[in-house]
């Protein structure tokens, strides 16, 4: 199986791309290391606070929250892409946030936000929760994607 001319072609495919991931990485990684401190705020989507394993070792994980939509602090317009901010933490650290930051509410967050493109949506590293936003537009976005919606079927 391993000899197979398909298996081949993977394999130089799957090494290029995990070359290309690497630089990628990196050139994100150099972005957020320069970047300056931001204030950002937006809604936190359904599953937005997720911690992935095995990222470090058995202790370390990354942890990412998922934010859309979202803006700068002080900016009347949101921006179209979703914001993911990550930050390597423990695993109970994890947990901490899951309780303290809820799906479908608005917060405030002391970031940097990387200038690299790395994907489709925008990347930032966590720095500090600031805290839950008060901004009137935000919170009846809160509302209004939180809202129950039934509908009868007539089958």
């Amino acid at each position: 199986m391993s000899d197979t001319f398909e298996y081949n072609e993977w394999k130089i495919r799957k090494d290029r791309s995990d070359k290309e991931w690497a630089i990628r990485k990196e050139k994100l990684a150099d972005s957020l290391r320069v970047a300056p401190e931001s204030m950002i705020e937006g809604l936190i989507v359904l599953g937005g606070v997720v911690g992935l394993d095995g990222i470090r070792d058995d202790k370390m994980r990354t942890m990412q929250i998922s934010l859309k939509p979202w803006r700068y602090k002080g900016d009347a317009d949101f921006k179209k892409t979703e914001m993911v901010i990550s930050k390597i933490v423990e695993h109970e650290e994890i947990e901490k946030l899951r309780e303290l930051l809820a799906e479908n509410k608005a917060y405030q967050f002391k970031v940097k936000v990387s200038d690299y493109l790395f994907s489709t949506y925008d990347n930032a590293l966590l720095l500090d929760v600031i805290g839950e936003v008060t901004d009137p537009i935000l919170v009846e976005l809160a509302d209004e994607v939180s809202r129950e919606v039934t509908y009868d079927d007539p089958a």
